[in-house]
């Protein structure tokens, strides 16, 4: 709901997220040919957020298709850790993730790159109850959904990485997509930073 998303007060935990996902997954790929991949992000929020192996084990066994994979999104995996404050700090907390889950790691198949710490924000937002108050008196979907999407942009900054040592995920992982998944500007600075920040940490570890 949208009063969750504002408070983080959850009324439906993962596994309810899931298993509604899963009935409108299988429902569409019930008739598809195998002729594509079909890859499950992770969010923040509750649902499936590659932060515990069972749950995604759970989601992916589920998925009545045999090309299922993850597509791991580096930025929504941060803002699952409220603590995190410097990239080093999601460098290593996102490497943790990975060697966590073992084997699932093969099924992840592309990464949708960017960085985000946004604990600070979030927490300030939390703590402002009055948001929750003011949102069940708004007029209309439209203006509910705005609201939404001008608190979520801040939560999820998809910011590029400036560390080289962001190249350790993708060793780790050797996906087979790679995606920059940062806000559009029409200078391209901010995926020309990401993309040169990639090429010093290869030239680092060779």
């Amino acid at each position: 709901t949208f009063e969750e998303v504002h408070t983080y007060e959850w009324q439906h935990d993962d596994y309810a997220v899931m298993d509604a996902a899963l009935e409108i997954i299988n429902e569409i790929l019930n008739k598809a040919e195998p002729t594509f991949d079909f890859l499950v992000q992770n969010s923040w929020w509750p649902g499936f957020t590659f932060t515990n192996p069972k749950k995604t084990e759970y989601l992916l066994s589920r998925i009545k298709y045999p090309r299922v994979g993850i597509m791991l999104n580096t930025g929504n995996l941060m803002n699952t850790n409220l603590s995190l404050r410097t990239q080093e700090d999601g460098l290593e907390y996102i490497c943790a993730m990975l060697n966590a889950h073992g084997e699932l790691k093969q099924s992840i198949k592309g990464i949708r790159l960017s960085q985000s710490l946004s604990g600070d924000y979030v927490r300030h937002l939390t703590h402002v109850t009055k948001i929750t108050q003011s949102m069940s008196v708004l007029p209309d979907f439209d203006t509910r959904e705005s609201l939404m999407y001008d608190n979520a942009r801040p939560i999820d900054q998809k910011l590029p990485w400036t560390i080289p040592g962001v190249v350790r995920i993708i060793e780790k992982v050797e996906p087979e997509y790679l995606s920059h998944a940062l806000y559009y500007n029409p200078s391209l600075v901010p995926l020309k930073r990401q993309i040169a920040t990639i090429k010093r940490g290869q030239n680092v570890r060779e």
